[in-house]
């Protein structure tokens, strides 16, 4: 059983203050009236987002290195490549020491932001698009999948029609993860966010309930996950919301 706790004002502006300074992905500032978005860091390197352009590249104190291709998310690998989901929805990887050699992963129209790489730098987790048609880059709907890097091997690991699951991260082998659900009376969204964790280590698992959260503001951008994976933040209509994702935890 999880239980939620609301943390007094005090502890929430410490938290969000330490929280939103450091373990979030955010805008950094850069040279030449570039705006560069927080992907992933790695030994005192950035992987970043050139906006609002979206292109792929790495940046430390003041330089930035444009890796030649535009991405939806990236992440490092404990190697220090860097697999990225590309505008054609395609999972590719490149290695930082030689960025025009290219290997895909997955072809076009395979695999959606956000992207998240397990505690033990062997999995990939993702949205799927489902049934997308081909040369489309907009899905109506999507899943999550994973993908074993040392194998190749993917798994769709849950699959929900017409409804699009959001993704906010791992806690070891489980994904954390959000299904929206409306009223089926008058489609309006439910008041509560439903956190809930999947096991990757079965096959078509059923998300377990974690922790009823504020339902996400309408129109707010897609929750952000700190790059530790260990919080999830959000508009609600009740404020800033910060949540402890290995517990439910949240602070307004």
């Amino acid at each position: 059983m999880v239980f939620i706790v609301k943390f007094s004002r005090v502890i929430l502006t410490l938290l969000a203050l330490v929280f939103l300074a450091r373990a979030l992905p955010h805008a950094l500032p850069s040279a030449a009236d570039q705006q560069l978005y927080l992907l992933d860091t790695r030994n005192g390197q950035n992987l970043v987002l050139i906006l609002p352009a979206g292109d792929l590249a790495l940046s430390q104190a003041a330089n930035v290195t444009p890796l030649g291709v535009a991405a939806l998310s990236a992440r490092f690998q404990s190697d220090g490549a860097i697999v990225f989901v590309d505008n054609n929805l395609a999972l590719r990887r490149l290695n930082p020491a030689d960025p025009a050699h290219i290997v895909e992963l997955l072809p076009a129209g395979s695999a959606n932001a956000p992207l998240f790489l397990s505690p033990d730098g062997q999995t990939l987790a993702y949205l799927k698009p489902i049934d997308l048609p081909p040369g489309e880059t907009e899905p109506a709907a999507n899943g999550i999948a994973v993908l074993d890097l040392p194998t190749g091997r993917e798994r769709v690991l849950l699959s929900v029609p017409d409804v699009t699951v959001r993704l906010y991260g791992w806690s070891g082998t489980r994904l954390l993860l959000e299904v929206p659900n409306w009223s089926p009376a008058t489609y309006v969204p439910a008041g509560r966010l439903l956190l809930a964790g999947l096991d990757t280590t079965v096959d078509q698992a059923e998300p377990q309930a974690l922790a009823q959260l504020p339902a996400l503001l309408s129109g707010a951008h897609y929750p952000q996950t700190s790059l530790d994976q260990h919080f999830l933040a959000y508009d609600s209509s009740e404020g800033l919301v910060v949540a402890a994702l290995d517990g439910g935890r949240y602070a307004l």
